[in-house]
C-alpha cells in the first residue's frame, strides 16, 4: 500500500484505500445501521468542511511531489501523505454521509423498485467507473470550462446535480454496451 502511494498504477493509489474501508465497513454494518443518524450528522459537516477547503492547487502538485520523491527528496512524502490523507477523508466523509442518508430513507421510504434499481446500478460500478473517466476526462475537460463560475455555486449547486447526471448517463451506457457480450467482455471482464 506505501508503495502504491508513490508508484500509482491504475489508481490503486486512491481506490484500495477505499477497497479496505468498505472491507471494515462490512464488518461494523449492525453498529452503522444502529448508530446511523450520528454518522449522518457527524460525517456532513466533515464532509462540508473539507470540501470547502478543497483547494485544486492540491492536486496540480502531484506531479511535482512525485518528481521530487523521485529525486531523493524524502520530505515530499510528507507532502504526499497530506494530499492523500486530505482526498481520502473528504471521500470517506463523503461515502458514509451518502450510505447513511441512504439507509435512513430506506427506513421510511421502502420500495422495492428503488432497492432493485440502486442494486443493478451497484453492479455496474466498473462500467460506470470506466466510462465516467473517458467522459470527465476526456470529453468534458476538452469541452467545459467551469474556472469562471462562482465556486460555491459549483460545488455546492452546479457539481451535485452534474455529478447525478453522470451517474445515470454511464448507467445508461453500461447497460446498453452489456448487451454486446463481446464488448462488454473486452471493456468490463462480462459477458
Amino acid at each position: 500500500m506505501v508503495v502504491s502511494q508513490i508508484f500509482p498504477m491504475f489508481k490503486v493509489n486512491s481506490m484500495f484505500p477505499f477497497f479496505l474501508a468498505g472491507w471494515c465497513l462490512s464488518f461494523n454494518i449492525d453498529w452503522l445501521k444502529t448508530h446511523i443518524k450520528a454518522v449522518f450528522w457527524v460525517s456532513l459537516p466533515v464532509f462540508a468542511v473539507f470540501l470547502y477547503f478543497l483547494d485544486a492547487g492540491i492536486f496540480s502538485i502531484m506531479p511535482e511531489i512525485k518528481t521530487r520523491l523521485l529525486q531523493g527528496d524524502f520530505m515530499a512524502f510528507k507532502d504526499l501523505c497530506y494530499v492523500n490523507f486530505y482526498r481520502f477523508f473528504l471521500g470517506l466523509a463523503g461515502s458514509l454521509l451518502v450510505v447513511s442518508l441512504v439507509f435512513m430513507l430506506l427506513r421510511h421510504w421502502h420500495s422495492r423498485r428503488m432497492l432493485s434499481a440502486m442494486s443493478r446500478g451497484g453492479r455496474q460500478t466498473l462500467g460506470i467507473y470506466i466510462i465516467q473517466s473517458f467522459i470527465l476526462e476526456t470529453l468534458m475537460a476538452q469541452t467545459m470550462d467551469f474556472t469562471c463560475m462562482d465556486v460555491y455555486a459549483f460545488t455546492y449547486l452546479l457539481s451535485p446535480v452534474l455529478s447525478l447526471v453522470l451517474l445515470f448517463v454511464c448507467m445508461y451506457i453500461s447497460e446498453r454496451i452489456r448487451r454486446w457480450p463481446h464488448i462488454g467482455k473486452l471493456l468490463f471482464g462480462q459477458g
